[in-house]
């Protein structure tokens, strides 16, 4: 089996080396024995029939708002399994999965030995989640594996967590054919692709993965398909009435946000919050408690960005959707530290970030050069500004025909 993490994929994390002693790791294994004490138990795993040439699989919102135009567009030729936390009559329970797992079980507690160097911390540190990415190789196995099925192509998106790296690992070894279609902006921090194909976003994702490793992997671009009917709407440039104010639990201080809310009430200038899915009760009621206008979590973040002339967020892929929308982006580094992660304000499609709330506040009444700006994103989408603009789904289906074709 290929290799399941890296230590690149955490770059934000702040590990402490663990001292290693074979008290240390007798620790482990009796910790390990104990994880596994249930899933002999529910050992019957259900895998639902796969009846279509093409699967396509989701785990997330996120994944399906990504891979539902082509679900949309090919109807009954593709089969879609949908694996959200919602979805429990599909989804295998994580003692499934732990018992899926003991099948790695030795050279799981082998490599907590033998692993060397940064890999170690990783490996490590993420001990005792291993059994759900195992678990989930082997529950793709059983998938994709059933008897007289005419499964050709699995599709996913996303490369890098969840049951996606599972099952691209599993197609591999079953040498059966993969696409992964990008669903979000990606970093620095991405790992060689694995899959046998690729359909990206634009050059931004292409050179970062490239710049990751050798891979066989073939790409294609093919712009951003969840855009299509937002792009082709007759009034896209008409502005909405708020500012967007984003929160989130990562790259984002909570409190100055509040603050900047207040400055924003103070000034009467038309905003909304809008919450990431992550961000806990406790803080959404600290918002909500003021009577500020909230986003409704059954909008879907393009839909939200429509009602707003500007969305102001830290590090999110939610700046670079706006910007498309023709929606003025500003970056608010709350934290103090301008990251810049996937780097929208050195390619230019921000003008500046900030960091003070007045100076942000004040800088929403100045000239935003839009069709300067956009232009930029071309970079992370390469639908824009192309004869395909608008339509990135029928080119996308175009490319997954062909693949069918040559099988």
């Amino acid at each position: 089996m290929d290799k399941i993490y890296y230590s690149n994929q955490f770059p934000h994390l702040k590990l402490e080396r663990e001292e290693i002693s074979f008290r240390n790791g007798f620790k482990h294994v009796a910790r390990l024995i104990e994880l596994y004490r249930g899933p002999f138990k529910d050992s019957q795993i259900p895998v639902p029939a796969i009846n279509r040439k093409v699967l396509i699989l989701v785990q997330t919102e996120n994944q399906r708002n990504a891979l539902i135009p082509l679900v949309k567009r090919f109807g009954n030729e593709v089969q879609l399994l949908d694996l959200r936390a919602e979805s429990s009559e599909t989804k295998p329970t994580q003692e499934q999965l732990q018992y899926l797992a003991l099948l790695h079980s030795w050279n799981m507690l082998l490599s907590f030995f033998t692993v060397r160097g940064n890999d170690r911390i990783i490996y490590r540190k993420r001990f005792y989640n291993l059994h759900t990415v195992l678990g989930y190789y082997e529950y793709a196995k059983k998938l994709i594996t059933q008897k007289n099925t005419p499964l050709k192509l699995v599709i996913a998106s996303n490369d890098h967590s969840g049951i996606s790296i599972s099952v691209f690992l599993a197609c591999n070894s079953c040498k059966l054919e993969s696409l992964y279609v990008q669903h979000a902006s990606v970093n620095q921090g991405v790992t060689p692709l694995i899959m046998t194909y690729a359909f990206l976003d634009g050059k931004d994702a292409q050179d970062k993965y490239h710049n990751a490793g050798s891979s066989n992997t073939k790409i294609s671009l093919t712009g951003i398909m969840k855009l299509d009917p937002y792009l082709a709407l007759p009034a896209i440039k008409e502005l909405g009435k708020y500012v967007s104010v984003g929160i989130s639990t990562y790259f984002c201080d909570i409190d100055k946000n509040f603050n900047l809310c207040q400055e924003l009430e103070s000034r009467n200038i038309p905003f909304i919050v809008r919450f990431h899915p992550n961000v806990p009760p406790h803080i959404r009621e600290k918002f909500a408690a003021h009577s500020w206008k909230i986003s409704d979590n059954r909008e879907t973040a393009l839909d939200h960005i429509l009602n707003t002339k500007a969305v102001i967020s830290g590090d999110s892929t939610i700046l670079l959707e706006a910007i498309m929308l023709y929606r003025r982006p500003v970056y608010f580094a709350s934290e103090g530290v301008v990251n810049d992660f996937y780097h929208y304000l050195k390619n230019g499609l921000i003008d500046k970030a900030y960091t003070d709330i007045e100076e942000l506040v004040n800088g929403l009444e100045q000239d935003f050069d839009m069709n300067l700006h956009r232009k930029k994103a071309k970079y992370y989408n390469d639908a824009l500004y192309s004869d395909y603009e608008g339509q990135s789904v029928e080119r996308t289906a175009e490319l997954i025909l062909k693949i069918m074709v040559e099988k």
